[in-house]
């Protein structure tokens, strides 16, 4: 059975296909691609500015992602 969706950059309505248990998050391959687009763009900002320092950002990521391996 399809789920209905929001796309979380258009923000366009889709029918969500079934990824083996991977939630489906953008109605199409440029809407995906754009979102890591300005993810990449935010993060070298707070880099430069200063707000964010990479190993801050680099142990938070790994401890996020050891997280995420152990409640799969």
């Amino acid at each position: 059975m399809k789920k209905t969706k929001i796309c979380e950059t258009c923000f366009q309505t889709f029918e969500a296909k079934n990824n083996k248990g991977i939630e489906q998050r953008f109605c199409k391959d440029q809407c995906r691609n754009e979102f890591h687009s300005v993810g990449r763009k935010y993060f070298s900002m707070q880099i430069e500015t200063g707000e964010l320092d990479y190993l801050t950002a680099k142990n938070v990521l790994q401890k996020h992602l050891l997280n995420v391996k152990s409640i799969k």
